[in-house]
């Protein structure tokens, strides 16, 4: 393995710059070279919003008739990305010779982890500073009323940040990087869908998405903002008022005050089937197995591209670092970004 050792989100604005033809630069470029001068930029950068947008699978087909909107980047807000040094020229030149390279092969395959999303203030586990955090287990969810209750209600106060977080430098720069055929496919560990937000295509969400619950029951799904109402409109005590001064945890939820009551916490039914404490985040927790057809396209594309880049992941959990040790197995060249070594 190869590592290029920098901030993701700067780095892959520094790709941009660097891989894209200078002659008529696109305004994207232009904002690129910005970003690299200046702390904390602002931009507002046109997309398309598509229904598909927010599908699992790069194989399906994106519909027609999709309605531009602005999407306003604002990187002033809560930045939890650590210090790093500057790339060095000769790292962003090696990674703009396998960008470019891999272009005529159909693009190269991104996996990213929670790295990527920090600058955008969510949260993540390994970074230099992180309080040591338990993660919730897919055992532990499962097995027990309580913990289900505890989750909900940490989840109800911290979904609001997480549903209100934009996408940072480094997911701008993926799906221009994208559309210009030097991306192909992402797959991303991360639930957030920030990806989706900044206009990239053919994205696969290994893990899910924290922005859907389901029933353990019936499989029935439920949109998170919908399933936020029905936990505040059931629970109007537990709704903490300094949510912005608690503890955010990277599962999305927040760490409330000791001495709860947690049996007290009601999650409503299902809107499926009724069932009541059955519903869970669409999300892979620790423990969990992904769903086959998920495991089994992420492997399609790992076979069938032509080298790997890895953003803001340390490939500690298995479901990503079996794909990089499949690829480099190939012979195939593989990158990663992040930061330390």
């Amino acid at each position: 393995f190869t590592a290029y050792v920098q901030v993701p989100e700067i780095l892959m604005a520094s790709a941009i710059a660097y891989t894209l033809p200078k002659r008529t630069p696109p305004p994207i470029i232009t904002t690129a070279r910005r970003w690299l001068t200046t702390a904390a930029p602002s931009a507002s950068i046109p997309r398309q919003r598509c229904p598909g947008q927010t599908r699992h699978f790069a194989s399906e087909q994106q519909p027609s008739g999709c309605a531009p909107m602005q999407v306003s980047a604002s990187f002033e807000l809560l930045n939890l990305a650590p210090q790093s040094d500057a790339a060095s020229a000769d790292s962003l030149d090696k990674l703009t010779a396998m960008l470019r390279a891999s272009r005529e092969e159909g693009g190269v395959l991104v996996v990213s982890g929670a790295g990527i999303s920090t600058a955008s203030g969510i949260a993540d586990y390994r970074s230099p500073g992180r309080p040591l955090y338990k993660p919730m287990t897919h055992q532990d969810f499962v097995g027990s009323d309580k913990a289900r209750r505890r989750y909900w209600a940490r989840s109800m106060n911290g979904y609001l940040r997480l549903a209100k977080a934009k996408p940072n430098r480094g997911h701008f720069a993926l799906a221009e990087l994208q559309k210009a055929g030097y991306v192909g496919s992402i797959i991303t560990q991360n639930v957030d869908r920030l990806h989706q937000s900044a206009g990239s295509d053919n994205v696969l969400e290994l893990h899910g998405t924290i922005h859907a619950a389901e029933c353990l029951k019936c499989g029935g799904r439920e949109d998170r903002e919908m399933l936020q109402h029905r936990l505040e409109a059931t629970n109007p005590q537990w709704i903490h008022h300094a949510k912005e001064q608690l503890q955010h945890r990277p599962d999305g939820d927040v760490d409330l005050p000791p001495g709860l009551h947690y049996e007290d916490y009601e999650v409503p039914p299902c809107t499926h089937c009724g069932s009541e404490g059955t519903l869970k985040p669409a999300v892979v927790f620790h423990g969990g197995s992904l769903e086959p057809a998920v495991r089994d396209h992420a492997t399609y594309l790992a076979e069938n591209s032509p080298s790997l880049l890895v953003v803001g992941s340390t490939l500690t959990v298995f479901s990503s670092f079996r794909l990089a040790r499949e690829m480099h197995k190939r012979g195939r060249d593989v990158a990663i970004l992040n930061v330390g070594e």
